[in-house]
């Protein structure tokens, strides 16, 4: 969380913005972006395409693919997202007692 001070000694709380590119990101994926790349990339006939649409899909074990780091990345962004968020509720003034995760 970023804090501008304002002209009249107000306290701005900005939202990080690089966060939150990175959650619509992953949640496009999560939410079935996967499915559109792969039609988009079955209407050529490039081998270029058919090698991008193979890396949406999920292989036997033999190696991952960019799709086996979806889920990860979610839970990197919760990370993330998790101390920012307490830390502005406390800063804002609620109790470290009525969160479950500071109890």
């Amino acid at each position: 969380m970023i804090r501008v001070n304002m002209a009249d000694n107000q306290v701005k709380l900005k939202r990080l913005s690089s966060v939150d590119a990175l959650r619509g990101f992953d949640m496009f994926w999560i939410s079935g972006g996967d499915a559109l790349f792969i039609a988009l990339f079955s209407v050529g006939n490039m081998p270029f395409l058919h090698n991008l649409a193979v890396q949406f899909e999920h292989p036997a074990w033999g190696g991952f693919r960019f799709y086996d780091l979806i889920f990860p990345l979610f839970l990197f962004i919760m990370g993330i997202a998790m101390p920012l968020s307490i830390t502005r509720r406390i800063e804002r003034g609620d109790s470290r007692n009525g969160h479950s995760l500071l109890s």
